[in-house]
């Protein structure tokens, strides 16, 4: 464990009684005379705040506040570490859309071919067709014709939704079923 910065004068303050939480992992110590006070993590040598306060209940606000931070911080870690492990929703047949483009929208649909485990699918990019044309930009749907080699890819989830990643630029994401606006092929493409 690395030692600590804490000055002679400091005393550990107790908290136990403003939240009390195997999830808090911060201890204070200050000076309550002088009204400063630093709160340290088990894990950092320098303090993660170091303050002077106008009075006692606003350093003990303070702390409550951090504490009760701190927790919802770390209770939102396990939140979502719990959503990553989740198995994905995507069923064999599903078209993923993927929107990408700097100046312009381009649209790629792919459809999972394959279901290979909880975190991985298998899926081939298809052809889509326009829906609808406008002056500057398409309407797209995707269509059930294959034009690519068929690919394995592993599911992401953030704290929306799932996603499959095709490279730097390009994620995919369950079609809503919704035509996609894509830049008309006089305007870009």
């Amino acid at each position: 464990m690395n030692k600590q910065l804490i000055p002679n004068n400091y005393e550990l303050i107790e908290t136990s009684d403003l939240v009390n939480s195997k999830l808090n992992d911060l201890k204070f110590y200050g000076d309550q005379n002088k009204l400063v006070a630093m709160c340290h993590s088990d894990k950092t040598k320098k303090p993660i705040w170091h303050y002077r306060f106008q009075d006692i209940n606003q350093m003990m606000s303070r702390i409550e506040q951090t504490i009760k931070q701190r927790i919802e911080h770390k209770q939102e870690v396990i939140d979502k570490r719990q959503r990553v492990k989740q198995p994905h929703t995507f069923k064999v047949g599903d078209f993923i859309c993927c929107s990408w483009g700097y100046d312009q929208t381009n649209i790629d649909f792919y459809m999972i071919t394959e279901i290979v485990s909880d975190r991985s699918v298998r899926l081939a990019k298809v052809k889509s067709k326009v829906y609808e044309s406008k002056e500057t930009h398409d309407l797209v749907i995707p269509t059930s014709e294959i034009v690519g080699k068929t690919q394995l890819k592993k599911v992401g989830r953030n704290t929306l939704n799932e996603y499959i990643k095709f490279s730097s630029f390009e994620y995919g994401f369950k079609w809503s079923g919704q035509p996609k606006h894509e830049t008309n092929s006089l305007y870009g493409h």
